[in-house]
């Protein structure tokens, strides 16, 4: 099984969002940076593979309506394709100096 990992932080446009997606996945350069796209690039997928997105709530955060779109196409994509899995993960936020 595949394993592919998107790092959703620190992500502030949809421009960006699309190219981390590009980068993570290995998505092709016709790849039309929407997500009407990744919804037909994730439903060719013919493998088993897990996408482990880390930083959701970061994104919901600064893409608000955008970012629960994305989330939306993620489920159908998923819901679709039986070869996709997809898993969720929130990184703890970082300790300061003072907590010891």
């Amino acid at each position: 099984m595949k394993h592919y990992s998107v790092d959703l932080r620190n992500i502030y446009t949809r421009e960006s969002l699309h190219q981390a997606l590009m980068d993570a996945l290995e998505l092709p350069d016709y790849y039309g940076k929407n997500l009407d796209a990744l919804m037909d690039c994730m439903t060719e997928i013919r493998e088993d593979c897990e996408i482990e997105f880390t930083g959701l709530s970061e994104l919901t955060d600064n893409l608000m309506e955008y970012a629960e779109r994305f989330l939306t196409t993620l489920h159908l994509a998923a819901f679709e394709n039986h070869h996709i899995t997809l898993l969720f993960r929130e990184e703890p936020a970082s300790r300061s100096p003072i907590d010891g």
